[in-house]
């Protein structure tokens, strides 16, 4: 790293200082400072009775430990080492693995952050204040001291407040039966924040709604805005997260359907949708009946415009039915498809020639995932009572 002196590190987590260092390089400096059993964020200042190629890393401050990265980070409440809970001897009690950690109280005064470093050790076997509960959280205070919550869970306030370290199970209020290890950590809270974002995935926020886009089985997709981590990076540094999405008018897509073999098939793309046909999972795709219904899926993929559907896993011979299967049918999705979007639901009927022909468009679930869902019907004229049983049935 590049070190311009003189020079003070974010102070992150406090330390005993220990006698000053000489460094007769910046190499040497930046060797001390990047390492991980060394304490750093002292004042960095010229040695001024010396060369002026020496500097010192001044003991009259106090040594802070570097737990965040960067400039302007600052850890938040949690285990740094060990507070792994386990089931005693017996049962019926708890014990905690040796460690430490940090309570930092950043919201009194942000600019002053107050931090306190917190030991443990020999937390074992310990006896639960109410194990007639059916749980217990389990967290350390800034003392070292244990904290029990029966039959309840910290609050956000107290989150800050305590370094909580998981949640104990015992419904048959006997014993220890199980532990959900969910323990606040305090350091890479960048990591976390990517954990958290590969997860979600990409989320819509405003547009790419699939509506019909002609008297026939066309469909086009509104422009829109997503969110997903980096996925604006290359257009923009200072928004890297939201990406702007295109109209598409209509759209091209292929269908995915189940090989037979526990693979998948990638058919071409397609201009239309295909009503007739439905996946039954033998690798060759089944008629649905000219009566019946099936319910497709349109998955999206932001950064490369890309729509790709999903034929039906089941015939439904009504659309009663048809609505309950949004819910009950056991629908397996191809794997390549975990990063796209689900943006939609087409409910179609076999004979349908004429998408336009649409009574109802359901946004009751959402832009979390999708916002929009097609129900089509080419013949039948749908009262105010069958729309509210519609609504019912795919809230």
């Amino acid at each position: 790293m590049a070190i311009d002196l003189p020079f003070e590190f974010n102070r992150i987590y406090k330390g005993p200082a220990t006698a000053d260092e000489v460094f007769t390089s910046t190499a040497a400096l930046d060797a001390y400072l990047t390492s991980p059993v060394r304490y750093a964020g002292m004042i960095v200042s010229l040695n001024e009775g010396g060369d002026v190629t020496n500097y010192t890393l001044n003991s009259s401050e106090d040594a802070w430990i570097p737990l965040g990265s960067g400039a302007g980070g600052a850890p938040s409440t949690g285990v740094i080492v060990g507070g792994v809970l386990s089931i005693g001897t017996p049962t019926s009690t708890f014990s905690i693995s040796d460690g430490n950690g940090v309570v930092v109280d950043s919201h009194t005064d942000a600019n002053s952050p107050v931090t306190t470093d917190v030991e443990w050790s020999g937390l074992e076997n310990l006896v639960l204040t109410d194990i007639s509960s059916n749980f217990t959280g389990v967290a350390i205070d800034s003392t070292g001291a244990v904290v029990q919550r029966p039959n309840g869970t910290f609050t956000i306030e107290e989150r800050r407040d305590f370094i909580v370290l998981g949640t104990l199970i015992h419904l048959d209020h006997l014993e220890v039966e199980d532990i959900d290890e969910s323990p606040n950590i305090t350091f890479g809270g960048l990591h976390s924040v990517q954990d958290m974002g590969a997860a979600l995935g990409a989320i819509n926020s405003i547009g790419n709604e699939y509506v019909p886009a002609s008297n026939d089985l066309t469909i086009k997709k509104t422009a829109g805005i997503v969110f997903r981590l980096g996925s604006n990076y290359s257009n923009s540094t200072k928004n890297p997260n939201y990406l702007a999405t295109p109209e598409d008018d209509p759209i091209s897509f292929n269908y995915n359907h189940r090989d037979g073999l526990g693979g998948w098939t990638i058919d071409s793309d397609l201009s239309n949708v295909v009503p007739t046909l439905w996946d039954d999972g033998t690798g060759t795709l089944n008629t649905v009946n000219a009566n019946n219904w099936s319910i497709q899926r349109l998955y999206y993929f932001p950064t490369s415009n890309i729509t790709v559907m999903q034929y039906g896993q089941a015939e439904y011979n009504n659309l009663s039915k048809c609505i309950d299967g949004l819910l009950t049918e056991n629908f397996e999705i191809n794997p390549a498809l975990s990063s796209a979007m689900l943006r939609g639901y087409l409910l179609i009927r076999g004979n349908t020639t004429d998408l336009s022909d649409l009574y109802k468009s359901i946004e009751s679930l959402g832009d979390f995932y999708m916002k929009g869902c097609l129900i089509n019907n080419p013949s039948h004229t749908f009262t105010e009572e069958d729309l509210e049983q519609a609504n019912m049935q795919t809230a």
